[in-house]
């Protein structure tokens, strides 16, 4: 069985066969407190020694919020090491719903620092991702969408990260994946030497 995941901010999205919930809290930095009660709810009192494979949000993500996917896949590979490990992109996971509402566009995710994590897509093919000022992208040209919390509420990111698996845009964007415990921003190398990327 996979159990999938999704840590954005001050939420987080869990989804499986058999549980979907979406824990919330006031502040990005107790975003520990929900993984906390994840463990309660499903890793401790749902037999998880069935879990195979754990999908999770691989980013591009705050640096706060990365620490926490961190230290969670950590401790469930610690504590269960016959699992595997496949992590989507956020950009991947978002591409499910803004592909819906145009063909092509960018998605800016806010890096808590002023500036966003921005990736283009076309025909559900995503491009190279950068970080961007919020001046440049109000000067684009193309449709932004801009990923804020309050906006996915009553949606399970989890379920959709679920849902992508063995499906034509998860395989034709390979490089969004990453099938190990690993945070990966999709930037290219340039971009992970940036001392704006904070990381």
């Amino acid at each position: 069985m996979t159990i999938s995941f999704f840590l954005q901010n001050n939420l987080f999205y869990v989804h499986s066969e058999q549980y979907s919930k979406i824990y919330e809290v006031a502040e990005m930095r107790k975003m520990a407190d929900s993984i906390a009660l994840f463990l309660k709810d499903v890793a401790l009192n749902a037999n998880f020694s069935h879990y195979k494979r754990i999908v999770y949000s691989s980013g591009a993500t705050s640096f706060t919020t990365a620490r926490i996917i961190y230290s969670l896949l950590k401790g469930l590979r610690i504590a269960f090491p016959a699992l595997t490990f496949l992590g989507i992109s956020h950009f991947l996971t978002y591409l499910t719903i803004f592909n819906k509402k145009s063909p092509s566009g960018i998605i800016a995710i806010p890096t808590m620092r002023g500036d966003y994590f921005i990736c283009e897509y076309n025909q559900s093919l995503l491009s190279s991702a950068k970080i961007l000022s919020i001046d440049t992208l109000k000067r684009s040209t193309q449709i932004v969408f801009f990923i804020e919390n309050s906006d996915f509420n009553n949606l399970n990111l989890a379920k959709l990260q679920f849902q992508l698996l063995n499906t034509p845009a998860l395989t034709r964007n390979l490089n969004f994946i990453n099938n190990d415990l690993k945070i990966d921003y999709g930037f290219t190398p340039e971009y992970r030497n940036q001392k704006t990327c904070g990381f």
